[in-house]
């Protein structure tokens, strides 16, 4: 339903102005997630089920964060930080060593998908998720 219409309905039933918005910029910010983890491409994606998402699963349970607890995006490098402004998060993990940010609670690692096709990368990913770790305690 648009704003417009839901205006024409409330209207119809004599409901006052004042007790409804009607300006969308009022929208309350949601609670943050504990993690948000962000990918750039999605030829890979973890952002659906496959063997990019079970190791983003095993790596996140080894430090005992749930998935029910981690919100999944994609962004680029235009899009990162209203993606990170718009998706409140106690830690964030952004998973492409190209992007950056300057935040204190955000990290950069590799993309699972790196890890499987160079599993020497496993070491630097895990140092990232024990920082995580200690972030989010």
């Amino acid at each position: 339903m648009t704003p417009e219409t839901r205006q024409d309905y409330l209207k119809a039933l004599g409901i006052p102005g004042f007790l409804y918005v009607t300006n969308e910029s009022n929208k309350a910010i949601s609670e943050p997630v504990k993690c948000l983890v962000i990918e750039t491409g999605k030829e890979y994606s973890f952002c659906r089920s496959g063997h990019c998402y079970d190791l983003l699963e095993k790596m996140l349970g080894a430090i005992g964060l749930p998935m029910s607890e981690v919100k999944c995006v994609c962004a680029t490098k235009n899009t990162l930080s209203s993606v990170i402004e718009n998706n409140p998060a106690n830690a964030i993990l952004i998973m492409d060593k190209t992007l950056k940010s300057t935040l204190d609670h955000v990290f950069t690692t590799f993309h699972p998908h790196e890890i499987f096709t160079n599993p020497t990368l496993k070491r630097e990913a895990w140092e990232v998720l024990k920082e995580i770790k200690k972030c989010l305690k």
